[in-house]
């Protein structure tokens, strides 16, 4: 999972041009098991489980290459989260359980109707403060500027 996240957001950063902001990523584990600890369907605990579940994922020789060529000297990747955070302005995890239990199903689909929402917020604001918060009137004259993608 965490080779996929960070080939395709290495793929995206390399092909984009005037990217004011690196995305959000917000990670479904979906049809998640009804009998895990409760305190797993929050969003900050489930985000924290699994960060620490994937620490080792930062041993593969595929993230190690990956690692190097994101760290600097003021800001070392040590573990995979440091990784992904290179990458991605946020890292969430919202489980959804399997089926059985349809109000937790509405609470954490809610849960992650939010999250999309806040990120999406927390983009805009950033692209507008670099001032690329861009209108239907503004994006072709933007477009025939920028080139050929």
């Amino acid at each position: 999972m965490v080779e996929r996240l960070v080939d395709w957001a290495a793929a995206a950063l390399e092909k984009s041009t005037n990217q004011p902001v690196i995305p959000h990523v917000i990670i479904v584990l979906n049809a998640t098991d009804n009998s895990i600890d409760e305190a797993q369907w929050e969003i900050d605990f489930a985000t924290t489980k699994l960060m620490g579940d994937i620490g080792e994922a930062l041993q593969s020789p595929v993230l190690k290459g990956f690692a190097r060529s994101r760290s600097r000297p003021e800001k070392m990747i040590r573990t995979a989260e440091d990784l992904l955070l290179s990458y991605y302005c946020s890292v969430r995890v919202v489980r959804i359980p399997t089926k059985g239990r349809p109000k937790l199903i509405s609470d954490q689909v809610g849960k992650l109707y939010r999250e999309i929402g806040k990120n999406c917020e927390a983009s805009r604001a950033i692209k507008r403060k670099a001032r690329m918060l861009l209108d239907a009137d503004e994006l072709q004259p933007f477009l025939q500027v920028s080139g050929p993608f």
